[in-house]
């Protein structure tokens, strides 16, 4: 297993989850849990689920690297 992508995956999923409770907070929504942005949606697919893993990791990763070229550009 490669715990970069545990990483990258925990780095999306909170982004993800900030941006969700922003919305939900604005648009009177139910507010979700970090779990349950965690976990995904519910489904019985497996690629629903495979994908929507990657797109966490992906978010994680382009989020961190914008995080470090902005302190680069910063600093």
């Amino acid at each position: 297993m490669f715990y970069g992508s545990v990483v990258f995956r925990f780095i999306g999923t909170l982004v993800r989850w900030i941006v969700f409770f922003i919305s939900n907070v604005i648009l009177n929504k139910k507010i979700l849990s970090f779990k349950e942005v965690w976990n995904g949606p519910k489904s019985n697919d497996s690629i629903n689920f495979a994908s929507y893993e990657f797109s966490n990791i992906l978010l994680g990763m382009f989020s961190l690297f914008v995080f470090i070229l902005l302190t680069l550009y910063v600093f």
